[in-house]
Parts: C-alpha cells; sequence; structure tokens
C-alpha cells in the first residue's frame, strides 16, 4: 500500500505497448494518480517535454523503434524543455547490461523489469518522496549519481542538489519555495557547472589535437576531436549568456569559427591555425578563473 496519495503528480507515460501502458495507469490510478497522459512516438514526447508541466515521465528505451535515452540526455543537458529535473523512471523488458548501461547513461532515476506489479512501481515512487540522488555533472553527463561512496575520484566530480517534483507535490510543498523557483535555481547551478566541465574539456581535447597534429599533420589524426571541440565551444556560447562570464562569447565565437575552417573537408589545417588553439584554450580558462584581464590577454596574444 503506498504510504502517500499521488493526485497532484503530473505524469506522462511514453509507452508503444498498448497492455504495458494501461498496466502502468491502472496501477497510479490505485493511489490517486489520475493527471496522465500518453505519449507514442519521440517527436510527440519532445514536444510534450518542451512544456513546463510534467513530474513524471515513465518510458520504455524505444518508441516504435525509436531510440529515447538521446532525448533524455538533451533534456538532462539543459537544451530541450525548461525542466532538466523531471523524475524519469525507464522500463526494461529483459535483464540485458548493455541496455540497462545505456539507459543509465541517458540520465534516469531509475530502471524497472517489466512484467511489474502496482507494488512494486509505488514502492519506487514512495521512495522517490523520500528523496532523490544529487545529480552529477560533467562535460558528458547529467543524471544521478550512482557512484559508490568509497570512490576516490569522488571529490573531481561536481554534484548538484536537484528539486524532487514528486515530493513536492505530494507532501505539500515540504522545501518551502516554488517548484518553478526550485527549478529555475537548480538549472542556474546546472548550467554554471556545465561551462566549468566544459572549459576542462576544451583544454583537454586541444591538447590532443596539437599532439595529433604533430605526428600526423592532417586532418584526419584530428578532425573527429575538432568537432568535437566546435560542439562543446558552440555550447558554451549559448550557456554564458545572462552569467559573468558573457564577455567570453567574443573568444568562444573565435573557437568555434577556427574549428569550422579546420573542418572543412578537402583542406589540412594550417601549422598556424593549430598553433592558435592553445592561445584560445589559456585564455578561456583565465576566464572561467574569472580573470578580468582575460580577454585583453587573449586579443594580445594572438596578434603575436
Amino acid at each position: 500500500m503506498a504510504k502517500w496519495r499521488y493526485d497532484n503528480v503530473r505524469a506522462v507515460f511514453a509507452m508503444a505497448n498498448d497492455e504495458l501502458r494501461s498496466t502502468v495507469r491502472q496501477s497510479v490510478r490505485r493511489f490517486g494518480m489520475r493527471n496522465c497522459e500518453d505519449v507514442l512516438t519521440v517527436a510527440a514526447l519532445e514536444d510534450r517535454l518542451r512544456l513546463d508541466d510534467i513530474d513524471l515521465l515513465i518510458t520504455t528505451p524505444h518508441l516504435a523503434g525509436i531510440d529515447v535515452g538521446g532525448l533524455l540526455q538533451e533534456v538532462r543537458h539543459g537544451r530541450v524543455g525548461p525542466n532538466p529535473f523531471l523524475i524519469v523512471v525507464t522500463l526494461l523488458d529483459a535483464p540485458c547490461p548493455d541496455m540497462a548501461r545505456r539507459v543509465v547513461d541517458s540520465g534516469t532515476d531509475d530502471l524497472l523489469l517489466t512484467p511489474l506489479s502496482a507494488t512494486q512501481l509505488v514502492e519506487r515512487l514512495d521512495s522517490f518522496v523520500m528523496g532523490r540522488r544529487p545529480f552529477v555533472v560533467t562535460h558528458d553527463y547529467v543524471g544521478p549519481d550512482r557512484r559508490g561512496g568509497n570512490r576516490s575520484d569522488g571529490e573531481a566530480v561536481a554534484r548538484i542538489e536537484v528539486p524532487n517534483p514528486i515530493r513536492y507535490q505530494v507532501v505539500a510543498n515540504a522545501d518551502g519555495s516554488s517548484l518553478g523557483e526550485q527549478i529555475r535555481e537548480a538549472g542556474q547551478r546546472l548550467n554554471l557547472q556545465k561551462i566549468k566541465c566544459y572549459g576542462e574539456q576544451v583544454s583537454f581535447l586541444i591538447g590532443r589535437i596539437v599532439v595529433a597534429f604533430g605526428e600526423s599533420g592532417s586532418q584526419s589524426g584530428i578532425l573527429a576531436d575538432v568537432q568535437a571541440l566546435s560542439k562543446v565551444g558552440c555550447d558554451m556560447v549559448r550557456r554564458i549568456v545572462g552569467t559573468n562570464f558573457v564577455h567570453g562569447v567574443e573568444l568562444l565565437t573565435a573557437l568555434c569559427r577556427l574549428c569550422d575552417r579546420m573542418s572543412e573537408s578537402d583542406r589540412n589545417p594550417k601549422p598556424a591555425e593549430i598553433g592558435i588553439l592553445p592561445i584560445l584554450a589559456k585564455g578561456i580558462e583565465r576566464l572561467l578563473a574569472e580573470d578580468p584581464e582575460a580577454i585583453s590577454w587573449a586579443k594580445a596574444a594572438l596578434v603575436l
């Protein structure tokens, strides 16, 4: 029996299997959850996630043969929809380690094997009322922290406390501020952590590009890293708007343009272009260290 009532929880069920979707709906209705919508395709799910009124998503790894994990990653990274922090439960039809790993990497909160009982489902919902895991933030992953407490690298990975929409709806605003305020504040913390992680990734990728180009002297040996660098730089441009780093837009835009030139087909990067990259990396490093001279230093260094 559920410890709480779930009347106020707003849920979306993204499952193509009619029988499974019906089972889930009947299970949660027993505990008061009636504000539920069905979604049958990834495109429809993306449209629905762009609205700011979902607390819980129960889904399967695929909808109509299309992977859901890529969309969930975009949500967690704040690139689709206004709420990266909705609670997600993914239903697996078999204990496949590879599939489970892909689902975990997408940022889901929990996994359940089907067929499932109403008791299993409500026990998981009850556990979310009690609390949820903090999120880990890296350059390529945003989602619940599932690492063991004895990991030696624990302090090196950024974590943030995130809103708990199920708890908010069930325990009558137990945490004080409105859910919208909690989402906005956590979103700002997430954004700043992503910017810092991206800064480290920029330095890492540039270091690899410089070494690889020195060994091969050709585009083929560095193209994948150059394209990854462009993606990181362009997302940084988007994220720094409205932050204390906004004056670095020009520096990051220059990095993206340089990457685009170096990615052009049938063209080897010039040694001078490769030589600019470490200067840009240092400028970005100083920018994120809130060095007021970062931009002027980078401009002067690029002229020399």
